[in-house]
């Protein structure tokens, strides 16, 4: 398996994590996490490589050039850590919101240094989620489905008075989605969806 390294990126409250796989100055991916090391080959005598560090870029996207092609749209990468080759996990904290882009390059015990991974994005805002509406009274749940120009629901279940609902995900106006442990299930035995919703109001 791959080794990758999980980038959690954060501005304001939102928290995300991003794979990104890295490779060796070999052009080989690492087969297992430890002990991250290679044999190159076609070498005679054969040659080991084994990953030293993690070098971590970012680079926001902006206008190029707002003068003279106004609308034209691009980034640069940035180094802004080398980690050692025992971390799996790394927190990366923007200040300002937009389009972030990330990659990853490794270096070897020799120092050589591999061609950078493929790069990812996100787009973070400074958005604050709304807090939770604590439901007054037992209330059905529901999965939704979209259809054109109108949600369908479906009743799966029931949540108890006190329950949290988030108003702020993406469900129907006055709706709102609710912890799935917090369901009494109509069909406690049958497979059960990834998300519910609640009338909040």
């Amino acid at each position: 398996m791959t080794p990758l390294l999980l980038l959690s990126l954060m501005t304001s409250m939102l928290t995300w994590e991003i794979p990104v796989e890295y490779v060796l100055k070999a052009g080989q991916t690492t087969p297992d996490p430890l002990p991250r090391c290679v044999d190159v080959e076609g070498q005679d005598p054969p040659v080991t490589k084994c990953l030293d560090q993690i070098n971590i870029f970012h680079g926001m996207e902006v206008e190029l050039d707002p003068e003279g092609a106004p609308g034209v749209m691009g980034y640069v990468l940035d180094q802004i850590a080398v980690v050692d080759e025992t971390l799996q996990e790394f927190e990366v904290v923007e200040t300002v919101p937009g389009k972030w882009f990330y990659a990853v390059t490794a270096v070897d015990r020799e120092g050589s240094e591999s061609a950078e991974s493929g790069h990812v994005s996100k787009v973070l805002t400074d958005d604050v989620p709304l807090p939770p509406v604590i439901i007054p009274q037992e209330g059905a749940v529901f999965t939704v489905k979209m259809q054109p120009d109108v949600f369908l629901l479906f009743n799966v279940g029931i949540v108890p008075a006190g329950t949290e609902c988030f108003l702020d995900r993406g469900a129907p106006t006055g709706y709102g989605v609710v912890p799935n442990d917090e369901v009494v299930w109509t069909d406690p035995l049958g497979p059960k969806p990834i998300a519910v919703v609640a009338l909040c109001e």
